[in-house]
């Protein structure tokens, strides 16, 4: 299917898209077509497709011709599907008429995606990861092919390659944009010749370069690609694979001899010309923003001293942070980072699931929102998606144009600003050229459920402003034409569909409103879901976004004592927070002093990322589901509630858990927490699944004894639908027979199912499956059944449950020493033979996977106390000896192996192509869990330089080899600047000796960020509620002492100051107001344990709602 520049908007075969990124009216996709004339090692370049081209149109038959002129070349461009064969070709001629002889080339791109079409618009990066690019010599040189590495029941493949001879070429549409000074300008067409190297990165794009020709004055060159489509390749690209080229040149449509003479005969034949449609988003200019020095910096943004500032190497200012806490971020640091700033805004202060919530994601590149969505943040969004990172399209979400009078469009796009500035709620972007200031604000306020935009002109005269809004309702995130109603009313603008309606707001007169008829020069509609406002010139213009939903059946609010409050960016400030130590002997050039002051920076913005995993779950890169995976949901929310002392949302928590719970006593992957919910037929899960309800049950009773909680009544989910209530006891009941019916006959163990909590290591035979046990997975068993037993038993309830769950619980701890533990060493995995011996994976035994150890079960047993002292100590030490890389703890000692696709033992470790997420091993989520099992051990060093690594703010120093990224975001994982698969097998000893640059991974949807603040508050600083106790067992660097910290208890605040001795644990004294508090000793099997302390003694030290106390530490 063609836009009516000649764009490729879908290519596919069968049900298989051909496609990653379509194209539109207002810009072409990734796919086109490059003509370069070559200037030596330089090169001129234009596309032929889309908007942004100088080409004519005209059709037969469906089929486009192409043609147009540019800098003395005339073209053609037409395309052909083959009759009897799924291939296509790119037909392109060229001839010279200037009076020069001239070197030319064309160029390629094609950005592919073999994948279902749905499966392609979920998440394009996630889709990428799994495509396998490589070349391939065929009689008409280099090819490009394409595998589709995704684990199923077919593999799509594709060969992309020249009608005359394939010269350079590339994998990536990073390689072509990288240090761009306009986001997604291919700037490497600009170098005559391409790099010709392998990169598998997040935006699979093939580019082929044909050979170059010089051509006299009057000479012509016939050349074209052509691509190939296999619905299943399963063996990995080899050069075995030349042959489909031959196939396709044997199609009697890969002959174009009698085509391109009439083409370039009738070239001013024309329909639909994309140049003089004049599509805003193609031909308008970018807005002029100019760098800032220091003093006009200080000026606009208000800020004269910026803390935790970073400059480049030439020492130019490139963010920092403001006294009020807000992130400011300058056009040099944008340029630097290879994700780009962001930032997700959700409106509202409730602290348990609201429907009415509005989530939008802003981006420093000009997207002052983008997917809207009001409740659930999978479904119905209002405003389309940002697809893609490195800015090759632009027409989506809401964009902002200004007027230019020297651009012949009339317009220019805002896109990077001058500086940024970020707060938990609000956004600012500052544009500044000659004389002109311009501000805009996008905010999501605590008070209101609505979504603000303000521009604002700062110096100047006052230009017309022209709102472009992307419109999401007709589905396909904007693809679909339009097909909303449009209803005006004085101040204000309704766009809806029967469902939901969002509501424009403005003040003021003059408002002209539109389609996308005013997004053209020619003033003509495409059909397409945009709406405009042209805004006369004013000083000032503010815009509200709101959403009315007619679905009433499906809501959900919270009640009065739900919330934060309505600032609750200073009820965060005030409540989990760091004070700087005092100077210590062991820390004299103020280090430590400074790494305190960074978490502390960053602790307001990992709350923020939480409350974005835990109510609106999604993030910059993971833009998909909107749903709670029942493993997440057990530990990113529950530890962000734990940390801010909020016992009662984190009850609703675990009912709203419950509830989805299947009758057969386990629970699904992932379920919805906003209506409509699911009534039957769930699906199951990894086998880990089912014991993380169980913990976080288990610790919510051990935290506040609330027996209540057991007589609650949630129905499960039935196959055929939902139950009668039952009592979350029952519930609990019911989810012990499962776990006894999962065991592995005739043992303590639980059976593997379909995973484990790292499903990159799921295996692919499916017979290996049924015969392993995750070792990880017994330790979490052991670790949620005894935190379960002693809940029920602060609360007095369910004995028969404490004695069951005790009883699994221990049989499965003797089964770690006596059959999972291998020489000293826990294994990954066990594989069970049917002769009754078992044979250990992932360990220095392991004959099978080549890899030898690994950290999960390893760190997970340290935290629960289920090795002696010895063998914790040798675990840990064989952690820092094979595990310990220069940004933290890796999943193993080495990458599994690649070998183009094909799966043997594992499915996603052996097909993902792209070093990163857990595939690149340094996941930070596993990496937090080694800094719980060094606090529980009693290391304190090692433990406070583990949450600093996982800290954004001041990596760069922190890690030399990392490279800069945004300082305000939780970052999944740490990915070694690898090309490909193969560079990471080659390199990774450099990797782990810090000689390979580091990036940041996927930003904000993780349960990292709630995980991090409860180790911060329970592990670092030792505050544990403990029914009508609290516990204090603190573990710090011994330089830290003086250190400061503010921790919620309940509705109080402990003030607490540590004075810290020479071993960094082990409580000596506790003291509030010079008064010594009567504590009783914990017990801890590896080092000096804490105390505890009565929660009414505590309170009757309060002065207000604060509880200042002195810790001392040995």
């Amino acid at each position: 299917m063609f836009t009516d520049e000649a764009c490729l908007a879908r290519l596919d075969a069968g049900d298989t898209s051909l496609l990653m990124y379509p194209a539109s009216a207002h810009e072409a996709g990734p796919l086109n077509l490059w003509l370069r004339r070559l200037d030596g090692d330089d090169a001129a370049y234009v596309p032929l497709l889309g908007p942004a081209s100088p080409s004519s149109v005209s059709w037969s038959a469906e089929v486009p011709t192409v043609t147009g002129e540019w800098d003395g070349l005339r073209y053609a461009v037409t395309f052909r599907l083959a009759a009897s064969a799924p291939v296509w070709f790119w037909h392109v001629a060229v001839e010279n008429t200037g009076d020069t002889e001239v070197e030319v080339d064309v160029v390629l791109t094609h950005d592919p995606g073999l994948a279902p079409y749905g499966a392609v618009r979920n998440n394009e990066f996630y889709v990428s990861q799994y495509l396998d690019l490589t070349p391939v010599t065929t009689s008409r040189g280099t090819a490009i092919a394409v595998r589709q590495n995704m684990p199923g029941e077919l593999v799509p493949w594709v060969l992309v390659g020249s009608l005359a001879s394939g010269a350079g070429w590339a994998t990536d549409t990073l390689q072509l944009v990288r240090g761009a000074q306009r986001p997604g300008e291919p700037v490497a067409l600009a170098t005559a010749v391409l790099p010709s190297h392998r990169l598998q990165h997040e935006h699979a794009l093939v580019v082929l370069q044909d050979a170059p020709v010089r051509l006299t004055p009057g000479g012509r060159h016939l050349t074209g690609f052509h691509g190939t489509s296999l619905e299943d390749h399963p063996e990995a690209t080899s050069d075995s694979d030349a042959h489909w080229a031959d196939v396709a040149l044997a199609q009697p449509e890969a002959d174009a001899v009698d085509w391109f003479e009439d083409a370039l005969a009738s070239q001013g034949a024309s329909h639909g010309s994309g140049a003089r449609s004049g599509a805003l988003f193609s031909a308008a200019p970018v807005f002029a923003s100019e760098d800032l020095d220091p003093d006009t910096l200080r000026e606009i943004t208000g800020h004269t001293d910026l803390a935790h500032a970073e400059h480049d190497d030439e020492g130019e200012l490139l963010a920092g942070f403001g006294s009020d806490g807000s992130h400011v971020v300058t056009a040099a640091k944008e340029r630097a980072v290879l994700r780009p700033h962001g930032h997700l805004l959700r409106t509202g202060d409730s602290l348990v699931p609201d429907t009415r919530g509005l989530t939008s994601t802003v981006w420093m590149t000009g997207g002052f929102h983008s997917q809207v969505t009001r409740g659930h943040v999978g479904r119905d969004r209002l405003l389309s998606t940002r697809r893609g990172y490195l800015g090759v399209q632009r027409a989506q979400g809401l964009r902002v144009f200004v007027e230019d009078g020297a651009s012949a469009t009339g317009w220019a796009l805002l896109e990077t600003p001058s500086a940024w500035s970020l707060r938990t709620d609000s956004a600012t972007w500052w544009y500044c050229a000659d004389d002109v200031a311009l501000e805009v604000t996008s905010s999501a306020p605590t008070t209101s459920h609505e979504l603000g935009l303000s521009v604002r002109w700062l110096s100047g005269a006052p230009r017309r402003v022209l709102v472009a809004l992307h419109v999401a309702l007709s589905g396909d995130d904007g693809l679909d034409p339009a097909d909303h109603l449009l209803t005006e009313r004085d101040g204000g603008l309704d766009i809806g569909d029967d469902d939901t309606t969002l509501r424009l707001d403005w003040q003021g007169s003059g408002i002209a409103v539109g389609g996308d008829e005013l997004l053209f020069a020619d003033g003509t509609t495409r059909g397409t879901p945009w709406v405009t406002l042209e805004v006369p010139a004013r000083s000032r213009f503010d815009l509200t976004l709101s959403v009315a939903d007619a679905r009433t059946d499906l809501e959900v609010r919270p009640t009065a004592d739900q919330h934060l409050g309505p600032d609750w960016t200073s009820t965060v400030s005030r409540g989990l927070r760091l004070g700087t130590p005092v100077a210590a002997a062991s820390d004299p050039a103020g280090a430590l002093a400074a790494e305190v002051a960074r978490i502390d920076a960053v602790l307001p913005w990992f709350t923020q990322n939480a409350l974005v995993h835990y109510l609106s779950p999604r993030g910059l890169e993971q833009f998909s589901g909107g749903g709670w995976g029942t493993r997440d949901v057990c530990q990113g929310p529950v530890g962000l509630l734990t940390a801010l002392g909020r016992d009662d949302e984190q009850r609703d928590v675990l009912l709203r858990v419950f509830r989805a719970q299947n009758a057969r006593g386990d629970w699904p992957q992932a379920f919805d927490f906003l209506p409509p919910l699911a009534e039957g037929g769930q699906q199951d899960a990894h086998g880990d699944v089912v014991y993380w309800p169980l913990l976080a049950t288990g610790d919510y009773l051990r935290a506040t004894a609330d027996a209540s909680l057991l007589s609650e009544g949630v129905p499960f989910v039935g196959d055929d639908g939902l139950t009668v209530p039952a009592s979350v006891e029952d519930h609990l009941r019911g989810a012990l027979d499962r776990v006894a019916e999962v065991r592995v006959p005739g043992t303590a163990l639980p059976a593997y199912g379909h995973g484990d909590w790292n499903d990159s290591l799921q295996p692919a035979d499916p017979h290996l499956a049924a015969r392993l046990v995750s070792t990880w997975t017994t330790v979490l068993l052991v670790t949620a059944l005894r935190s379960l037993a002693e809940g029920l038993e602060s609360c007095g309830a369910a004995d028969d449950l404490v004695t069951r769950a005790r009883e699994a619980a221990d049989a499965a701890d003797d089964a770690i020493q006596s059959d999972l533990m291998v020489d000293g060493v826990l294994p990954g995995y066990v594989l069970l033979h049917d002769d009754g011996t078992s044979e250990p994976l992932v360990h220095p035994r392991d004959t099978r996977t080549g890899l030898t150890y690994g950290v999960l079960p390893w760190i997970h047993a340290i935290s629960a106390d289920l090795l002696t002292p010895d063998q914790a100590r040798a675990h840990l030490d064989l952690i820092e000896e094979h595990l310990l890389g220069p940004d933290g703890a890796r999943l193993f000692d080495r990458p599994v192996a690649y070998r183009g696709g094909p799966m043997s033992v594992f499915q996603r470790a052996e097909a993902s192509t792209f070093w990163g997420r857990e595939i690149g091993l340094m996941y930070m989520h596993a990496h937090l869990r080694y800094a719980e099992a060094l606090a529980r051990f009693g290391e304190p060093r090692r433990l406070f330089a583990a949450l600093a690594q996982a800290n954004p703010v001041g990596i760069t120093e922190r890690v030399p080899n990392a490279r800069p990224r945004q300082s305000t975001t939780y970052y999944s994982s740490s990915d070694g600047a690898f090309d490909d698969r193969l560079d990471a097998s080659e390199r990774y000893a450099a990797l782990m000796a810090g000689d390979v640059d580091l990036e940041g991974g996927w930003r904000v949807y993780s349960s990292g960020p709630g995980l991090y603040l409860r180790l911060l508050a329970e592990t670092l600083l030792g505050v544990r509620a403990r029914a009508d106790r609290v516990e204090l067992d603190p573990v710090l660097d011994p330089g830290l002492d003086g250190l400061t910290a503010r921790v919620p208890l309940g509705d109080k605040r402990l003030r607490i100051t540590y004075r810290v001795g020479a071993v960094g644990s082990g409580v000596t004294r506790v003291t509030s107001g010079g008064r010594e508090l009567r504590s009783i000793p914990l017990q801890n099997p590896y080092r000096g344990a804490g105390v505890s302390v009565a929660r009414t003694d505590l309170l009757a030290r309060a002065t207000g709602d604060d509880i200042e106390l002195t810790v001392e530490i040995s």
